[in-house]
């Protein structure tokens, strides 16, 4: 585990060394999480011919373009914030990490694993395969506008077995009144019969924990997995008004949040939210206590990435998703990609479609 995360339980078990060697998602069939018994993605067998797709164009070759352009990159955890439920693009991009946060605003429980109905579980399938065909998600899918709401844990555990990791526990996730995280537990094993997952165990809370989950709030769920090199993965999943109004700077989640933020922080298809006033204090943090940003065009403006030593540009920019050419910020952004020596553009689409295709901002070395 990365410092700071403040956990009241027991780490998770230490992961093996990584291996030297760069593995594509190219498995045995036996050995491939959707292959698993209750797989979720087995559940949706016209899926399986688009997540292999998906390995193959995008996930793959992203993999390969970072093992170079991400040489240096040794943090153990990575933080994405406004992630939805993406686990696979941070697990391709950052192989040598072993716990990865995600935040975004929908919930996410350990009662989402229980049987959906029928439409909720269509709804999911077909979400996961725009998300194969576009990259991202969408806001109003998530939130269920136009279709049945999908589980959260569902769309994580998707993601999860497309980047080739398979899922073995499940556990709740609670921050008390001092910004810790605590996993109070049970964890939820999955079985090798049918794939569910069941308490493994000693189900009680674990002596002292009580009077600390009183004053706490729910928060997320924590999903451990093995990669296809046998490592453990830690996923810690938090919904979370990122917002100003949400995070306040004297609040449980400002705390908790300040804690993590020494590690490297991805953001892709956040809706440009953190160049808006009223994402001042999330911005602070990162450009205040993160060492290494990799970001497309929706985080940091550029005015903010100036905190940092080094900016490197991988790919061109021209102009955002047309939902966001008016913005002052991109015009910024034009301005300063104009001036810089750019690498090519990486082989792999990444975020919202744009004229220039795919664009990835890496900074390093903030000023404290």
């Amino acid at each position: 585990m990365g410092s700071g995360s403040g956990l009241a339980c027991a780490e998770a078990t230490p992961p093996a060394q990584p291996s030297p060697t760069h593995a594509s998602l190219v498995q045995p069939i036996e050995s491939d999480p959707m292959r698993r018994p209750g797989a979720l993605v087995e559940r949706c067998p016209e899926l399986l011919k688009e997540v292999r797709r998906y390995r193959e164009t995008v996930l793959n070759p992203m993999r390969d373009w970072a093992a170079d352009a991400l040489a240096a990159e040794r943090s153990p955890t990575v933080f994405y914030p406004f992630s939805g439920p993406d686990i696979a693009t941070a697990v391709a991009l950052f192989e040598h990490a072993s716990r990865f946060i995600l935040i975004a605003r929908q919930a996410a429980s350990v009662a989402q694993l229980d049987p959906p109905e029928e439409a909720v579980e269509a709804s999911e399938c077909e979400l996961h395969r725009f998300v194969m065909r576009t990259g991202f998600y969408r806001t109003h899918d998530l939130d269920g506008k136009d279709r049945p709401t999908p589980r959260l844990l569902a769309l994580l555990l998707m993601s999860l077995e497309t980047a080739g990791i398979m899922p073995t526990r499940v556990g709740s996730l609670h921050i008390d009144r001092n910004g810790a995280l605590l996993h109070p537990g049970p964890l939820l094993v999955a079985t090798d019969i049918d794939g569910r997952f069941r308490p493994a165990g000693d189900v009680s809370i674990p002596a002292g924990m009580s009077a600390r989950l009183t004053d706490s709030e729910s928060r997320g769920v924590r999903i451990e997995g093995l990669d296809d090199r046998g490592r453990t993965v830690v996923i810690d999943y938090l919904s979370m008004d990122l917002s100003d109004r949400g995070l306040r700077r004297a609040g449980r989640e400002y705390k908790w949040i300040e804690g993590e933020m020494a590690h490297t922080v991805l953001i892709k298809s956040a809706s440009h939210l953190l160049q808006l006033p009223n994402f001042s204090n999330l911005a602070h943090l990162i450009t205040h206590q993160s060492g290494r940003v990799v970001q497309d065009e929706t985080g940091l403006d550029v005015l903010r990435l100036s905190r940092f030593d080094q900016i490197s540009v991988h790919g061109g920019f021209t102009d955002p998703y047309e939902l966001w050419r008016e913005s002052v910020a991109m015009g910024r952004l034009r301005e300063f990609v104009r001036e810089q020596i750019a690498s090519e553009t990486p082989p792999f689409p990444f975020g919202y479609r744009k004229p220039a295709g795919t664009f990835i901002l890496i900074a390093t070395g903030a000023r404290k």
